[in-house]
């Protein structure tokens, strides 16, 4: 049965054809269905022998939304930060090839390499034992070098409206106010007072030129990199949104965190991959500014939310998230005391 409204090998031919190519072999390899979408991983060989193997993203209708604006949209930003990085040569994001508004596809060029997040759980790294330590180093140092070289990269527009002290106090009271009154981890009034007086002080801090802006990625994570011997690709780009350049360094920096709580990290290891990503972005103490240790603060709330909701967890995830809970507050009562 069909998983798309439409022939995929027709798109396929009507891709090859804006280029003046034909395909001879169309062969869909995978289908992954997914909520908001379908995507198909599909091989190609062209007429004049050369192969290419992309993804094919159909977007599910959704309610009230305009479909064709939609894909288009996203076809654009992905263009967009194309057009940015193909000079680089260590420092990539995903080729956008072909869209067709009209039955909602996009097609994109298969970048190489592992995803950071299924490579470093493998199961080869048992007990804190990383034969490939020197690569996986290599791996944080390119990151690092990838989100400045993104970070410089000039805003269009005006819209460089850097944060405001009143800004970043809203909006953690909406996501303590849900953790003191939805969770019983003990996470009180007076805990998150406390968390205020640090976000405060941290302000005080902080130098003038601090509060930088640079365009966001918003999910710069680990299962969001792939890596491989020729640099890093960096997917999953949704907006051209804007914000402190510490958003994103701080949400990378806070997923290497929580592999610490995972028995084959050892403590060693994780300062030793922070440590390469800080130096690869080009600011080894960076993590000692006012505007990082709050941006860090923020995820740090926002993950100990999500964890400590045991009610919509498997068993076997309930388990691991109160011993992650348990480690997250005793990291925020020291850090706010």
């Amino acid at each position: 049965m069909n998983s798309f409204p439409f022939v995929p090998e027709e798109i396929i031919k009507d891709y090859a054809a804006l280029g003046k190519r034909e395909a001879v072999e169309i062969k869909v390899l995978k289908i992954l269905k997914r909520p908001l979408s379908v995507v198909a991983r599909i091989h190609i060989v062209f007429r004049d022998d050369s192969q290419e193997t992309v993804y094919l993203k159909y977007y599910r209708s959704l309610p009230d939304k305009d479909m064709s604006e939609l894909v288009q949209r996203d076809y654009d930003t992905s263009l967009f930060w194309w057009e940015r990085f193909k000079q680089s040569e260590k420092y990539n994001v995903i080729e956008p090839l072909f869209v067709d508004v009209d039955k909602h596809v996009m097609l994109t060029r298969e970048s190489r390499g592992h995803d950071i997040q299924t490579y470093l759980n493998k199961s080869g790294h048992l007990f804190g034992s990383f034969d490939d330590r020197d690569q996986i180093m290599e791996m944080m140092r390119l990151c690092g070098g990838w989100l400045r070289y993104f970070q410089e990269i000039p805003l269009e527009d005006d819209d460089k409206a850097a944060v405001s002290l009143d800004y970043i106090l809203e909006y953690i009271k909406v996501r303590m106010d849900r953790i003191v009154e939805k969770t019983n981890i003990g996470f009180d009034r007076a805990l998150q007072e406390k968390v205020n007086d640090y976000l405060k002080r941290q302000w005080a801090r902080m130098e003038a030129g601090e509060n930088k802006v640079s365009y966001l990625h918003s999910d710069f994570s680990l299962s969001n990199v792939l890596f491989d011997e020729q640099g890093v690709t960096v997917l999953d780009f949704t907006k051209k949104e804007t914000g402190s350049v510490y958003k994103d360094l701080t949400r990378f920096f806070h997923q290497l965190i929580l592999l610490s709580y995972k028995p084959n990290f050892k403590k060693e290891f994780i300062n030793d991959m922070q440590r390469h990503f800080l130096e690869g972005y080009g600011d080894p103490m960076v993590y000692e500014k006012p505007m990082f240790r709050i941006f860090l603060m923020i995820h740090v709330i926002n993950h100990l939310g999500k964890s400590a909701r045991f009610w919509e967890q498997s068993a076997k995830g309930k388990l691991y998230n109160r011993w992650v809970v348990y480690n997250v507050m005793k990291r925020i009562k020291k850090v706010v005391a």
